[in-house]
C-alpha cells in the first residue's frame, strides 16, 4: 500500500473513533495498530483541523464530498472507500501534516519550494520618490512627518508645521505580490495590509474628516473621534466610521468586495446607491463594484481576519477565489488547463500560508481537487 492510501485510512479510523464515538471492529483495531505499529494516535494529532471547524457542519460537508467523490471516482471497489479518501481529507485541510510528516512524494506538485510571503513594502512620498523597505529598522526624516519602520510596520509622527513648512501632502503604501505590511497613521490608526494591495493617505489628517483610499484587502482599527469621521474609499464603495474595527477585501480582479465590521459602527455607501448601509458587530457588506447596492449578511468576524495571522480561511470557495489568494501571497502566475476547473471544485477549512506553495497545493489534491505542477513561477492546473 502506498503512504498516501496508508496515511488517508488511518485519519479514516481515527475520525470515526474519536469524532463519530463509534467502536471500532475488533478487525479494523487490529488494522490500525498495525498501520500505526502499534504507537497510539489520538484525535489530537489532528487538534487544528477540529478547532476549526464545528464537527456536526464537518460531518455534513465530509458526507456531500463523500457523495461527489464517489460519483466522480469509476471503478471504487466501494462507498466505504470513498468514505475512508474524504475523511482522510478532510482531516488534512490547513494542517500540512503530509508535508510536513516527511512521506514520499506525489504528482500533485511539483518539488520546487515557492516560499510564502513576508514583510515588504514600497512608500510613495508626497514628492513622488519611491523608497522599498523589506526585513530591516529605519527612520525616514521626511518634510512633515519621521517615519519609523521596524518589524513589518510603519508608524508616522507628525514634526507640527514640517521642517519644509507647507502643507503636508499625501503618502502611498504599496504592498507588492507576496508581501504584508501594517502601518500607524499620524492619528494613530493601525492599517494592516495584505499582498497586492495599496493605502494612499494624507501624512497629517486635517479638516473635518480622515480620509484614505485603498486598493487591495486590509484590516483597520480606527483611533476614536466621534467628531471626526475616519473614511475609507475602496472598490467604488465609501465605508464611514467614526471609530471601530473592519476589514475591506476590493481586489480589482475580484468580481466581488466586502467589507466587514469587527467592532464598533460602519455605514457602507456605493457608488451610485440611494443610501448606505449600516453594519454592526458580525455583520458584512457585499457589492459587485458598478451593479447597485450592498447586501449585507451575518459571517464568521474571526475568519475574516486571520490573514494578519498567515491563516488563510476558506468557507466553499471555488478553486478560483482560492488560486487568486494563493497567487498573491506566493507571487505565482496560475493557469488552468480548462477553464472549467476553476469552479469545479469548492473547500472549506483553514490553509497556514506560512507552508511552502507546494505542500498548500499537495493539501488542495488530497481534498479532492485537481492536479498541481509548479514550473518556476507559475502553477498550472489540470
Amino acid at each position: 500500500m502506498r503512504n498516501t492510501e496508508k496515511a488517508l485510512k488511518v485519519a479514516n479510523l481515527i475520525l470515526k473513533r474519536d469524532v463519530a464515538r463509534q467502536a471500532l471492529t475488533p478487525e479494523e483495531e487490529e488494522t490500525l495498530r498495525r498501520w500505526t505499529n502499534g504507537e497510539e494516535w489520538h484525535l489530537g494529532e489532528f487538534e487544528k483541523v477540529i478547532a476549526s471547524s464545528d464537527q456536526k457542519l464537518q460531518w455534513r460537508r465530509l458526507r456531500r464530498a463523500t457523495r461527489e467523490t464517489a460519483a466522480r471516482r469509476k471503478g471504487m471497489a466501494s462507498w466505504r472507500q470513498a468514505t475512508a479518501l474524504a475523511a482522510g481529507v478532510a482531516l488534512a485541510i490547513g494542517l500540512g501534516w503530509w508535508a510536513m510528516s516527511g512521506g514520499e512524494g506525489t504528482d500533485d506538485a511539483a518539488a520546487a519550494a515557492v516560499e510564502p510571503g513576508r514583510s515588504k513594502v514600497i512608500l510613495v512620498l508626497e514628492d513622488g520618490r519611491r523608497l522599498s523597505f523589506e526585513n530591516r529598522d529605519t527612520v525616514l526624516v521626511t518634510a512633515h512627518a519621521d517615519i519609523t519602520f521596524s518589524g513589518g510596520e510603519a508608524a508616522y509622527a507628525t514634526v507640527g508645521e514640517g521642517i519644509a513648512g507647507g502643507t503636508p501632502g499625501r503618502n502611498t503604501l504599496i504592498v507588492p505580490v507576496g508581501g504584508i505590511f501594517s502601518v500607524i497613521l499620524s492619528d494613530g490608526t493601525r492599517v494592516f495590509l495584505n499582498s497586492e494591495s495599496r493605502l494612499e493617505y494624507p501624512v497629517s489628517f486635517g479638516g473635518d474628516t480622515r480620509e484614505v483610499s485603498l486598493e487591495g484587502e486590509a484590516f483597520f482599527e480606527v483611533e476614536h473621534d466621534a467628531s471626526w469621521p475616519f473614511i475609507v474609499h475602496a472598490g467604488g464603495v465609501r465605508a464611514r466610521v467614526l471609530g471601530t474595527s473592519f476589514n475591506v477585501f476590493a481586489y480589482g480582479d475580484e468580481p466581488v468586495h466586502k467589507a466587514t465590521l469587527v467592532s464598533g459602527r460602519l455605514e457602507v455607501l456605493v457608488a451610485g446607491a440611494p443610501s448606505g448601509v449600516l453594519l454592526r458587530p458580525g455583520m458584512e457588506a457585499a457589492w459587485r463594484p458598478g451593479e447597485g447596492d450592498a447586501e449585507t449578511r451575518e459571517v464568521d468576524i474571526t475568519a475574516r481576519s486571520l490573514w494578519r495571522d498567515g491563516i488563510i480561511m476558506l468557507n466553499e470557495d471555488e478553486l478560483d477565489v482560492v488560486m487568486r489568494m494563493l497567487a498573491r501571497w506566493y507571487d505565482v502566475r496560475v493557469f488552468f488547463d480548462r477553464e472549467s476547473l476553476a469552479r469545479q471544485h469548492t473547500f472549506t477549512g483553514r490553509i497556514d500560508r506560512n507552508e511552502d506553495l507546494a505542500g498548500v497545493l499537495r493539501t488542495l489534491t488530497l481534498l479532492g481537487g485537481p492536479r498541481f505542477e509548479i514550473r518556476g513561477r507559475e502553477v498550472h492546473v489540470y
